[in-house]
Formats: structure tokens, sequence, C-alpha cells
């Protein structure tokens, strides 16, 4: 009796441990996720706010917190360990919070640059390469999260997960 009771906790075990990660399980890696991606987004968009106000030292502080918060979640991400036995959807949101980098020190890193120079000499020609920075950095963004949403959606299937605003 020993001996099947031992065999039969044996093979539950075993089949407990196949099963992988709960779809809740997966929902709350995806939350921890979006939870970084969007304190993110809270920064750029108070960034792109302060574009409307052209204070200088608004704008510098609001591209300084972006960029930290960005390199912040980069860590944290980095930081959080595979989902069953992967590191595929963890790698695709990494792509996406570095493109979040990348577009920060390129296009926004020089629209802040322009923005601080004096009235006096900010010519038609600065106005132009701006706004063709932010057309630029609004076109990398949405690529970006567009690849991400396919990743989302990707691991979603995989882990019977139903994503919110689907």
């Amino acid at each position: 009796m020993k001996k099947t009771s031992l065999l039969l906790f044996a093979v539950l075990i075993g089949f407990l441990s196949a099963c992988g990660p709960t779809p809740e399980e997966a929902a709350k890696y995806n939350d921890k996720i979006i939870a970084e991606q969007s304190e993110i987004v809270l920064k750029i968009d108070a960034l792109i706010e302060t574009y409307t106000t052209f204070i200088n030292p608004d704008i510098q502080a609001a591209y300084d917190e972006a960029v930290a918060q960005v390199n912040g979640s980069i860590t944290v991400v980095e930081g959080m360990g595979e989902f069953d036995k992967s590191n595929v959807y963890k790698e695709d949101v990494l792509a996406l919070l570095n493109s979040y980098k990348s577009i920060l020190e390129i296009e926004h890193k020089e629209m802040v640059r322009l923005y601080s120079l004096p009235d006096t000499a900010f010519t038609q020609e600065h106005s132009l390469k701006w706004d063709n920075l932010a057309t630029e950095s609004d076109t990398k963004t949405q690529e970006a999260i567009e690849k991400f949403k396919l990743a989302q959606q990707k691991f979603a299937e995989n882990n019977k997960l139903n994503l919110e605003g689907e």
C-alpha cells in the first residue's frame, strides 16, 4: 500500500509539474510588464506635453525623468525570471523598451537640444528639423508597439490568457 501511495504521489507531482504555468500566473507576469511599459508611456507623454510650453528647464527635467524611467524599467524586466522555461516574451518586451530608449536618446535628445536654443537662434530650419524628428519618433514608436502587440498576443494565446481590450 505504501508503495502504491508513493507511486501515485510521484505520478501526481509529475503530472502537475508538466502542466506548466496557469493563465493567472501568465496574467501576473504580463501585468508586471505592462506596469513598466505604462510608467514609461506616462513619462514620455509628460515630456511631449512640455514641448508645448517651450520652458526649457521643464523640458529637460521631463526628458531626464523619461530616460531614467526607461533605464529603470529595463533593469526591472531584465531581472524578471523566464516564464514557462522561456525568455522569448521577456526578450520581446526588452526590444520594446530598448526602442523607447533609442527614440529618447536620438530623436528626443535632439528635439530637447533644439528647444534649448535661444528664441533668436531658433530658425525655420530648426523648426522643420524638429517636426521631422517628431514624425520619426512617432513612426518608430508605433512600429515598436505593433511588434510588441504581436508578441503579447502570441504570449496570451500560448498561455490561455485573455488580454483586456481585445
